[in-house]
């Protein structure tokens, strides 16, 4: 250890022993995000991608809003399906084939 402070603390984020010894934070509610190119959150742009790592459920989204409202479905359980697709701005979402 050289003493210096890591990364993670100087970016506000806890060590990882520190998270653990805390308890507070379990995997269910676990989610990687990825944001597109262009994303702006002060200039009120948010898109990209995000996944519910405990179920695998994947969305993209185009909002806050939209980001938010996977995250609240994926944390009430296993009645939304596996992927949930942003439907187009206008328009019915689109069919899936039958296997």
């Amino acid at each position: 250890m050289t003493g210096r402070p890591s990364r993670l603390r100087h970016a506000g984020m806890t060590q990882p022993d520190e998270t653990r010894a805390a308890g507070t934070l379990p995997a269910e509610g676990a989610f990687v995000l990825q944001l597109e190119s262009g994303t702006s959150v002060a200039g009120g742009r948010l898109s990209g991608r995000v996944e519910h790592v405990v179920s695998g459920r994947v969305a993209r989204f185009r909002s806050l809003h939209e980001l938010l409202g996977f995250v609240a479905r994926a944390l009430e359980g296993p009645r939304a399906p596996a992927s949930e697709a942003t439907p187009p701005a206008t328009g019915p979402r689109p069919r899936r084939a039958p296997p």
